[in-house]
């Protein structure tokens, strides 16, 4: 965990240093989203929740699950493989909520 801390803050550190250098301004106008681009990115987001919630509930811990049977199974081992490989779409889409369960 104390890795993937070091991580996030390198990546945080970098983003920060990357707005100082080409000013905020630039970053705006490469950012400029469209209506249907706002609405896909909900759709997407919508899904993923979707998703997340029907593992908490029916898989929590598990590898995957199994959505028509409504249960999880451990085809990897018991890794919790679904929960390991969701933590930086988490972050990424600001399931910030999400992610903190899913990562303690």
């Amino acid at each position: 965990m104390a890795k993937l801390s070091q991580d996030l803050l390198r990546l945080q550190n970098q983003l920060q240093e990357f707005k100082s250098a080409s000013g905020e301004t630039m970053i705006t106008n490469v950012l400029k989203d469209d209506l249907i681009d706002v609405q896909r990115r909900g759709k997407v987001k919508e899904a993923m929740l979707h998703a997340w919630t029907c593992y908490e509930n029916y898989a929590w811990g598990q590898d995957e699950l199994q959505p028509q049977m409504k249960n999880g199974v451990n085809s990897f081992g018991g890794l919790g493989a679904t929960l390991i490989d969701s933590l930086d779409t988490l972050y990424i889409m600001g399931l910030d909520e999400q992610f903190q369960r899913a990562r303690e």
